[in-house]
């Protein structure tokens, strides 16, 4: 089973989250990163590298010509979907008038991400876990943390209400706002309720904590 969604469209999303046009390789680790994504969402702990190939419909060595292990899998799995919500954040962002809009639209880009892609929620959800359990998969989360910071702190440190943040400041503040939009993002996927609202809700305790009025 093909997934035209990727094979047929090498310039959608997947393909800017890359700095140059998809190879033909490229594709066919595209095809088994989809195909993974929808078995690990469905079966957590349980999946392997059999299922992924019985997903694709192909043989488990086709699967392990490109990823060797398990492990080697899951990480690229996790680095395509966090890249995939990072490409809808930049660009909901890049829609921004003003300082201040720019970080309603992240947060609006965060809670698309989940609208348009449901399939990545249940992932990040096991991601987690993993993170919880496996120093791997710990670094990873803290790299990919690291690197949402960094690029939350420079929202920040372009709102005029915020201009006489320290650098430190402003990295506390990012941390801060990382924790809150993650909490909400799992609340989201784990709880019944509609997401305009839980969208709404999140953006005004958002401002409130940056101050921005």
């Amino acid at each position: 089973m093909t997934h035209p969604k990727v094979a047929h469209h090498p310039d959608s999303i997947y393909a800017q989250i890359f700095e140059s046009r998809l190879t033909k390789g490229d594709l066919k680790k595209l095809e088994i990163l989809e195909a993974a994504i929808k078995v690990v969402g469905a079966d957590k702990e349980d999946w392997t590298l059999d299922s992924v190939a019985e997903e694709l419909g192909t043989r488990r060595s086709h699967i392990v010509y490109y990823f060797k292990t398990r492990s080697d899998l899951m990480e690229a799995v996790i680095q395509l979907v966090v890249g995939t919500g990072q490409r809808v954040v930049v660009e909901m962002i890049e829609t921004a008038k003003n300082p201040k809009e720019g970080i309603w639209r992240h947060i609006q880009g965060t809670f698309d991400w989940y609208r348009r892609y449901p399939s990545h929620a249940p992932v990040m959800l096991y991601f987690y876990y993993l993170a919880s359990q496996n120093e791997r998969y710990r670094r990873l989360n803290e790299q990919i943390r690291k690197s949402g910071r960094e690029r939350i702190a420079g929202l920040l440190g372009v709102q005029p209400e915020l201009a006489r943040k320290t650098a430190l400041e402003l990295s506390e503040l990012a941390e801060l706002y990382q924790d809150n939009l993650t909490g909400a993002m799992v609340s989201l996927a784990t709880s019944s309720g509609g997401l305009t609202k839980r969208l709404n809700r999140t953006t005004q305790q958002l401002v409130d904590l940056l101050g921005l009025h």
